[in-house]
């Protein structure tokens, strides 16, 4: 006996409610940050969650924190120059490498491989030791390269890319070698088009990945100069409430903006490098 498939109401009902538990505490977060520093207070105090509804709104808490707190928009561009360096980084790294796995037959290309999907299995804490102390060797602790450079050659991109590049057809390949001997105009004219969606996607994903780096920084930095965002957000969420909320959607943005920006180029990008 078959099952009935769900109709459409239903769908749509499922659909509605995953999104309201998704988009109901960024709405939440949303309004507590147009309340007044002093009612604000009031709500924490009294334990009243909701209590947001019946108060009128106010711009207070983003005037202390791009007003007042200078050291907070510093910061924030501090970060997001980290993650663009990176995600750069990432992205030119990450061609060559994955074409190199995927199309170019070479002694010993499936081991390294399987150290690849290795070290993507490791966690940072297992990685950690061994970086410190190479950075301490070469004098990169409490440099901002500390914390870019493990973060740019992550070999989860590489395998991401890869999968998609596996379906570029050799006839292709071939054709093109016929036509140029540059390896450069080779990237440029035939493996990053077809790249195109899968290498946006691989961006914004390294992108809203380095955005949120915290315990690196936090391990290979010492002057609070040099920290990225999240360490200062953690540190105002302890210490200030007043400011707390406006911070965090400030801190959310850049990812939320490049998300909605390039959705569908990313929900492409995502489909055809599935595996």
């Amino acid at each position: 006996m078959r099952m009935k498939k769900p109709s459409s109401a239903i769908k749509i009902a499922l659909t509605v409610a995953v999104a309201a538990l998704f988009a109901g505490p960024l709405l939440m977060l949303l309004m507590y940050s147009l309340l007044s520093p002093e009612g604000l207070r009031e709500i924490l105090d009294a334990g009243d969650f909701f209590g947001f509804l019946g108060r009128s709104w106010s711009l207070g808490q983003y005037y202390e924190l791009l007003v007042e707190n200078y050291p907070f928009m510093s910061h924030f561009w501090r970060s997001l120059l980290y993650a663009g360096v990176t995600t750069g980084i990432t992205v030119v790294v990450t061609i060559p490498t994955a074409f190199l796995f995927a199309k170019v037959k070479w002694k010993g290309r499936d081991a390294v491989f399987f150290l690849y999907i290795v070290l993507m299995m490791l966690p940072y804490q297992v990685l950690m030791v061994p970086l410190y102390k190479q950075f301490s060797d070469v004098g990169l602790l409490n440099n901002p390269l500390a914390i870019i450079l493990p973060a740019a050659f992550q070999p989860f991109w590489v395998f991401m890319l890869r999968q998609f590049a596996k379906s570029i057809p050799d006839s292709l390949l071939d054709a093109m070698k016929l036509e140029t001997n540059s390896v450069f105009n080779y990237f440029r004219y035939l493996i990053i088009p077809l790249l195109g969606d899968c290498i946006l996607a691989l961006a914004v994903l390294a992108f809203a990945d380095n955005w949120n780096l915290y315990e690196p920084a936090l391990i290979m930095l010492e002057s609070q100069e040099l920290f990225p965002l999240p360490i200062i957000l953690s540190r105002l969420l302890e210490s200030d409430l007043g400011i707390a909320f406006s911070s965090s959607v400030i801190y959310i943005l850049p990812a939320a903006v490049l998300f909605v920006g390039a959705k569908e180029k990313l929900a492409k990008g995502v489909e055809v490098m599935k595996w």
